[in-house]
């Protein structure tokens, strides 16, 4: 029984793709929260830089008792008062301000100290909250839950605090502006159960009664949600992990207790070590190498990555990859909004995509970006950039902010269509926001500053803007030349009228298949290739590097010179190329030429007849921009085979 019900839950996982589990779980997590996203007046006129919690804690039920104390410093001219939430349903029994106790007034979720006289500017301070209580345990989605695992009979109780939930379990200022520096959680338990958290096990002390205390530090820099405790009778399933650019890296993880979990899932924990060896090499080092990486399982259909050791429901290939990426894009760097939620989940989604991508056609990375695009493309609109942050399904809407946040990601890669400036582009990213926030717009500029590119229009159909094109076209092969008329049609045209955009196209023939890049700069596009031989059929994006719903292209014998007559369409046949490219101008005369590497240094110019040699052998690998007196062209030069 046991068994069956976890190879039923990972049927519907597998084939319910339009509903990431991480995204699942984050909707009715948020939903039972009642969907009040915002911070309360007064808490951004302080910040904190130090929390010591320390909590007792069972595994058979979601009662807190403990402390929680809060270092911070003044940022405003003054603080009046010190704010905090903590649910009502939590008491609280004194308050300490500075080692001295201090009165305290609560209204709904606010708790206040009053500080007379006010502390100025630059004042450091502590407050310390003795509290004790239960949270709602409406089923799994709160602050702090408890429930038994159906598949493997574990009793649990863990904390999940995104966006606004960890009121529920500790006094808090929820704000992803204030990282807190660095964090220390104590957790008191029977000596039965074990207590996982963030950071590194500094000590396990032993208490009278039966009692012991898992003793945690964490020395980086946190966001409120992303502090955790998860309690059950574990055993300890732990590896290495050797990435190239820093030290060996810890792997600790806690899992139920039962002698048949960890052959159950050994090989999907073990492939924890080659992702993070890989996602270290692509993205930079482990931002948390020097502490650990881990996972705390919890009876929940997907997981939370918490920083240094992940909530998670079951051990797939998918999730797992999907929550260790989230530490860098989600924790390292977190989104500085919710309306910029793409920043977190976005690139843990196409994480997953990348380490398929790795492993090669075992792993079928076509088949998640296919899955993908139809789940996007299920609907009409809906933009990446979040315009409803008191939806907590618009926030983590599966389609849009996981699904197409990767989607757009892998668009981006096409664009830049250069891997090492892409990759160096994410870099980048986390190192200027690493232990701090992001937005887009952020993002954005890095790409720009790292490729020389203006993503402008890029970023506004994609990210702002919704919908997505469906091409078609007709095709004649006349004269030595393939003639082409390229349309698109949006899904929101009241958004994004039409898309401009690069587009592959695959030309099937009987001599070998043919690639070439285009760039559509109008809804409606005519442009012409040399061209020798027949034509199959040709097909649109081969490689999956647009969302588009693509129609077919068709043989129309009324192509030919006559369809672009008055138009100059220049060219360099074929692109991407190694060697041998010729220079083609459908007007049949000479043109001036500038060459520029990606950052738009002139590298060379002259001047070029149609059919002369376009020289590329002194090029290395990359990325090219070949400016004419009538547009630009990228030009891909490849290696030699």
């Amino acid at each position: 029984m046991k068994f069956w019900f976890l190879a039923l839950a990972f049927a519907v996982y597998i084939f319910s793709f339009g509903q990431h589990p991480c995204s699942i779980n984050k909707q009715q997590h948020a939903s039972a929260l009642g969907g009040a996203f915002f911070s309360i007046p007064g808490t951004e006129l302080y910040d904190v830089h130090y929390v010591h919690l320390d909590v007792a804690l069972e595994a058979t039920g979601n009662y807190i008792q403990g402390s929680a104390e809060t270092h911070a410093q003044v940022i405003g001219w003054v603080l009046p008062s010190y704010k905090a939430e903590l649910i009502p349903d939590l008491t609280i029994d004194s308050v300490w301000l500075n080692g001295q106790s201090a009165a305290f007034n609560r209204n709904g979720n606010v708790l206040e100290v009053p500080l007379s006289p006010p502390l100025v500017q630059g004042f450091e301070f502590k407050v310390k909250v003795f509290y004790r209580g239960s949270p709602p345990n409406s089923g799994f989605f709160n602050g702090l839950s408890n429930d038994q695992s159906p598949s493997w009979g574990a009793d649990v109780t863990w904390s999940l605090s995104q966006p606004f939930g960890a009121r529920d379990w500790w006094p808090v200022k929820q704000s992803l502006q204030d990282k807190i520096d660095s964090c220390r959680v104590w957790i008191t338990t029977s000596t039965e159960n074990m207590g996982g958290s963030n950071g590194v096990l500094e000590q396990l002390s032993p208490l009278p009664g039966g009692k012991h205390r898992f003793e945690w530090l964490h020395k980086h820099p946190i966001d409120y949600y992303l502090i955790s405790v998860a309690v059950a009778d574990y055993q300890e399933y732990n590896l290495t992990a050797n990435p190239s650019n820093s030290g060996p890296v810890f792997i600790q993880n806690f899992v139920y207790d039962n002698p048949q979990l960890i052959p159950y899932f050994q090989a999907d924990m073990d492939e924890t070590v080659d992702m993070l060896e890989f996602f270290s090499e692509i993205f930079g080092p482990y931002p948390f190498a020097d502490e650990k990486y881990g996972h705390c399982m919890a009876p929940f259909s997907g997981g939370m990555e918490h920083q240094t050791m992940t909530t998670q429901g079951f051990f797939t290939r998918d999730l797992t990859a999907h929550e260790l990426g989230h530490q860098w894009f989600g924790d390292h760097v977190t989104c500085a909004y919710w309306k910029d939620i793409w920043i977190n989940e976005g690139f843990a989604s196409y994480s997953e995509y990348l380490f398929r991508e790795h492993l090669g056609a075992m792993a079928d990375p076509r088949d998640w970006m296919d899955n993908a695009h139809d789940n996007i493309m299920s609907s009409p609109g809906g933009s990446v950039y979040v315009d409803d942050t008191t939806s907590e399904s618009r926030i983590f809407s599966g389609r849009l902010s996981y699904d197409k946040g990767a989607a757009i990601l892998h668009s981006l890669r096409f664009v830049i269509n250069n891997d090492s400036l892409f990759f160096l582009s994410l870099r980048n990213h986390l190192q200027a926001y690493g232990q701090s926030t992001a937005t887009g717009d952020d993002f954005k500029q890095v790409v720009e500053q790292t490729t020389g590119l203006n993503l402008q229009t890029f970023f506004q159909q994609w990210y702002y803007g919704e919908g997505f094109p469906s091409f078609s076209g007709k095709y004649q092969v006349d004269q030595g030349q393939l003639f082409l008329e390229i349309s698109q049609q949006t899904s929101a045209p009241q958004s994004i009228a039409w898309f401009e955009t690069p587009l592959e196209l695959e030309i099937e023939r009987p001599q070998g298949d043919t690639l070439i890049r285009v760039f559509l700069d109008q809804p409606v596009k005519s442009l012409s290739v040399p061209f020798s031989g027949t034509v199959d059929a040709i097909r649109f994006d081969p490689n999956q590097w647009l969302i588009n719903q693509s129609g077919s292209i068709v043989e129309d014998v009324s192509l030919g010179q006559g369809a672009l007559e008055g138009a100059t369409t220049l060219g360099i046949y074929p692109n991407p190329c190694r060697s041998g490219c010729r220079f083609f101008a459908s007007d049949k005369t000479g043109h001036g030429y500038q060459l520029m590497d990606i950052r738009g240094k002139l590298l060379r110019e002259g001047y070029l007849n149609p059919g002369d040699v376009f020289p590329v052998a002194h090029l290395s690998y990359g990325t090219y921009l070949v400016v004419w007196e009538h547009g630009q062209w990228q030009l891909l030069v490849r290696q030699p085979e």
